[in-house]
């Protein structure tokens, strides 16, 4: 006798029971939106000689394919994050703060 294995797959904003149940709670006619933030890794601009890389916006009501082709310009910038360059040579550390300046900056911006 095998138990039988159910796997979920959650691959957008509404496959997931918690947006249903928050919708649930709206009044007819109103729509749930979610938003999904993104950090572009790749380098935007330089101001003399500090650099920042963009965090971008977009709503995860849009289909997840549709939202990622660039020409559809479904993200918009929000925010400049600084590139952090350290002077401390244990990489370790330099992530953890990395991270948590990271984060900081997110709580301050949304």
């Amino acid at each position: 006798n095998s138990a039988e294995k159910i796997h979920w797959v959650y691959h957008d904003w509404l496959t997931g029971d918690h947006a249903w149940e928050l919708q649930s709670l709206l009044p007819p006619g109103a729509m749930l939106l979610g938003v999904v933030l993104s950090l572009d890794k790749m380098h935007m601009t330089t101001f003399g000689d500090h650099q920042a890389h963009p965090l971008l916006i977009s709503l995860a009501n849009i289909c997840r394919n549709a939202r990622n082709k660039v020409l559809n310009h479904a993200y918009l910038p929000l925010a400049l994050m600084p590139i952090l360059q350290f002077v401390y040579p244990n990489k370790q550390l330099q992530g953890i703060l990395a991270d948590r300046l990271l984060h900081h900056v997110i709580d301050i911006v949304v």
